[in-house]
């Protein structure tokens, strides 16, 4: 499979899931939480990983300054994200997903902006980059 085929295969399927998850925010508990936080574990931060050691530096090589700037904006949000994810991490650890009142509420923001902020992102990617890929043919 080119490398291609795998973001958007993993674009396609990342995407499913975080929609699922943004279904059980309202109802969030220690297994939604664990559930959500596994997913991001195992997901986020590889594919950003494999972003950033296959995709993006291709295009930081050969692409025009307009490109370039897109995909240090897109390398900007992978570490807002993962600093998102960080602090979810914290503050679960510390006050468990189930707990109650202002805790509660600060765990169910931050699920929402980690979600919201990976659908704006893979959309970006899918709308400004993959067209980038497809361009520089199939040496990516």
């Amino acid at each position: 499979m080119d490398k291609l085929t795998r973001e958007a295969q993993e674009h396609g399927e990342i995407f499913e899931s975080l929609i699922f998850f943004e279904k059980l925010i309202p109802v969030l508990s220690d297994k939604n939480i664990e559930k959500f936080k596994s997913f991001l574990d195992e997901h986020a931060e590889d594919h950003f990983e494999f972003e950033e050691k296959e995709i993006f530096p291709i295009i930081l090589d050969k692409g025009t300054n307009e490109e370039k700037n897109l995909i240090e904006e897109l390398q900007s949000q992978h570490k807002e994200i993962l600093d998102m994810i960080n602090q979810l991490d914290k503050l679960v650890s510390t006050h468990g997903a189930s707990s109650s009142g202002n805790n509660k509420e600060k765990i169910m923001k931050l699920n929402t902006k980690i979600i919201e902020s990976l659908l704006a992102h893979a959309r970006k990617e899918d709308t400004e980059i993959f067209p980038i890929f497809k361009k520089y043919g199939n040496n990516i």
